[in-house]
């Protein structure tokens, strides 16, 4: 997956698998793992609200890359 500039470079299916038990587990990495996924639609189909729900989880739960995105997400409307 990838949000920018940053990259996983595992086997997408694989990955994605992983991420998503971790996210649904309330891991922030992992839940904005799971959101840029979403976005860029790798392993997975592009969903927009589903990218946007997960960077919401991951922001809440602390991540910073999370945060900052979300913010200039909820800015930018």
């Amino acid at each position: 997956c990838r949000w920018g500039f940053w990259t996983i470079p595992w086997p997408m299916g694989i990955s994605v698998e992983w991420f998503l038990k971790a996210a649904e587990k309330g891991e922030p990495e992992a839940q904005f793992k799971m959101a840029c996924c979403y976005a860029n639609g790798e392993g997975v189909e592009v969903n927009p609200l589903k990218s946007l729900e997960w960077m919401e989880k991951a922001a809440k739960n602390g991540n910073q890359k999370a945060i900052k995105v979300f913010q200039d997400v909820m800015n930018s409307n």
